[in-house]
Parts: C-alpha cells; structure tokens; sequence
C-alpha cells in the first residue's frame, strides 16, 4: 500500500496507533518547511533586526523537529502557520515572534531581543501577550522579558509556567484530561471571522466541564473517539450559543484550534467535537495532497451546511458526518445513555451522508489523493446508512 493510501485509511476513522505516529510524520514534515520559511525570511528581509534567532532556528532545524509530539500543531504553531501559509502579511515581526515562541517554549534556544514598531499580540505558553515597546528573550529561551521602557510595566514570563504577572497578560482556563490539556482561545487569537456573529463565552469555567464531560462520555463508551478527539485538537474558542441552535467551526488555516459553543449537553458537545476533529484531520491529509482537481470549479450541493459547494468541501463534510454516526453507533452499542437508531438525528444524518455519496460517487475531479480517501470513507460509512 502506498503512503497516500495509509494515510487516506489513518484519516477517514480512528485507526491504530502505528496510523497515528504515520500522520504524525506528515505533520512533522510540515512544521520544518514552516520553520524553513521563516528562515528564508529573515535571510531575504534586512529589516528584521532578531539578533541571534537565526542560530536558533539552525539548531532547531539541526535538531529536528522537537516540540511536535502532538499530532497536530500546539495553538502557538497554528498562529504561526496561519500568518506564514494562508496569505502574504506584511507583518513579519509577528510571524517570526510566534515561531520563536512556539519552538523556544518547547526547547532551548538561542538569546535575542527586536524592537516592536508597533503593539503586537503573540501567544506565548498559555498566556496571550499583548506587547509594546521590545521583547527580549534570554537564558536560551528560559525567560521571556517585555520591555516597555516603563519599569512598573515591564513583565517577565518564564517557560513552563502556566501563570504570568504584570498588565499585559489575558488569560482562560484549560480544559484537563488524563495528561491532556487544551488551552481556550479569545478570538482575536482564535478563529476570528469564522463564527461572525460569535462572542466569547462569558462562563469559560462551565465551558471547561461542559467540554469535559462530553470527554468523559467518548472515555467510558467511544474510546476510539476520545484518541480521535485528543489527537486533533489543540486549543478551543468558547463562543456563546446562538437561539435556537448550535455552532462550531474550524479554519485550514489555523491547524489545531476549534471553535465550539456553550450551553450544550454532553452529547451534542461530543459530536461537535468529533465534527471538527474530523476537518482538522482532513486538513492534514490535505497538507499531503490536494483532494481535488484546483482547476474546478464548479458546485455541488452539500446538505451540510445546506450550501452549494466545490468537491472537496463536500468531502470534507461527508467525512465528517460519517464519523459523527460511526461515533454515536459506538455510543449506543456499548450503553452509553443516548437514544440514536431510529432517532430523527440518526435518520437526519444518515440522509445526508446518502445525498452526499451520491455526489461523490459521480464526481470526476477529485485527484489521487481525493479518491483514495473518498474510498476509505465510503467504505466505512456502508453499516451506518
């Protein structure tokens, strides 16, 4: 079997962990190449002024890629690939401070200090910093100062503390779990413009039980989801419930980091979780290869989210749909307290997951990659429709 193969089987459902560790190898390529864009960043662009973050980035880069045990990034990685990847900023300081942040908190480091033209915002650990004047990092990486030429305002943060002191630090809570823990996101650090009308929950601490309890749910009766959960997700944005319905969301762009709403049980908030772990995985695979052919355009309808859509979003929400029933079945068979066979939630599901195998089935665009985890999916979905 082909690589593209293995990893269209580790990513259509929960697989093994020899599964795993192969698309964490992917994931690993990618952090380099990002790391080696930065590189040639600073190389090409003489107004970055990081005295010494070049030497750091050659023994991270020497060292391989340390600090990627996760199978998708730390939030302070996505930060980073979103700013690098998803469209060209001319905010570079910003970039290069988050990667700098992500692999020095991991890691040690070479000492360097830049001068802010401007406030910036970078996620450091688990604190969200809005900086001003200079940052300087010493102690290869151990400490991180900001310098605001005000010394009553000056702060001082160091590597693996979970609490930092002074003005300018914002702070949430972070969802534990077994040796899991998943930091929740303001949405100017988050998802911001996925969710529009959103705002940040205003109970973040009873976001965090809602968001363990559903956990706790996948741990006694879905184990295989709870992997299939953990492994995906990095950070959370608590955003407020909608009347009358719910939402959740997640941004290629932002590997790691979801956006789910409060006030759900801890079934609903299971299958929201389980549906955006489902894109960040898809999203990996994507990183390996394109599902589609580029070149077409033209749309399909996905009945989720009622919506006319290119090919390969249609395959990402059929994937994600197929996983969400296979998810619930597990549930039931194995006596967790949900009614799902012959629910209007199973019938609604199982609707569309017939309407959009259909659409895939007649597609003619989707590229090598695309059918091969087109097939893996429609191969798992045959028992749930």
């Amino acid at each position: 079997m082909s690589l593209l193969h293995e990893v269209a089987k580790a990513t259509a459902t929960p697989s093994d962990e020899a599964a795993e560790e192969l698309i964490q190898l992917i994931v690993q390529r990618d952090a380099v190449a990002v790391v080696e864009r930065v590189k040639r960043r600073l190389e090409a662009d003489c107004s970055l002024d990081f005295d010494g973050l070049m030497l750091g980035l050659d023994r991270w880069l020497a060292g391989g890629p340390r600090g990627t045990s996760k199978l998708t990034w730390d939030e302070s990685m996505g930060l980073v690939r979103s700013r690098l990847i998803s469209h060209e900023l001319a905010d570079s300081v910003t970039e290069v401070l988050n990667v700098a942040s992500f692999l020095q908190s991991r890691a040690s480091f070479s000492d360097w200090k830049v001068v802010l033209a401007s406030p910036i915002h970078v996620r450091w650990g688990a604190s969200i910093l809005h900086a001003t004047g200079s940052i300087e990092v010493a102690e290869a990486g151990a400490v991180c100062r900001i310098l605001t030429g005000d010394p009553a305002n000056e702060n001082t943060y160091e590597r693996g503390s979970t609490v930092a002191t002074g003005p300018g630090w914002s702070q949430l809570p972070r969802v534990t779990f077994d040796d899991v823990s998943i930091p929740l996101l303001v949405s100017d650090q988050g998802l911001n413009g996925r969710l529009p009308n959103s705002q940040i929950c205003a109970q973040p601490q009873s976001f965090v039980e809602q968001i363990q309890g559903a956990l706790h749910l996948a741990s006694e009766f879905a184990p295989a989801y709870l992997r299939w959960v953990l492994g995906a997700v990095t950070a959370i944005v608590p955003v407020e419930k909608p009347a009358n319905q719910y939402v959740s969301g997640s941004d290629h762009q932002r590997p790691g980091t979801i956006a789910i709403c409060s006030g759900l049980s801890a079934a609903t908030t299971l299958e929201l979780l389980v549906h955006e772990a489902a894109h960040q995985r898809f999203f990996i695979f994507e990183r390996l290869s394109p599902v589609s052919d580029a070149a077409d355009c033209s749309l399909h309808y996905s009945p989720l989210p009622q919506a006319m859509r290119t090919i390969d979003r249609v395959l990402l929400a059929h994937h994600a749909c197929v996983n969400i029933a296979a998810c619930f079945q597990e549930l039931e068979r194995s006596g967790a307290p949900i009614l799902w066979h012959g629910s209007e939630k199973q019938r609604q599901t199982s609707d569309r997951i017939r309407q959009m195998t259909t659409t895939i089935r007649h597609c003619t665009s989707l590229s090598q990659g695309g059918k091969a985890l087109a097939d893996q999916v429609l191969a798992s979905s045959k028992h749930l429709v």
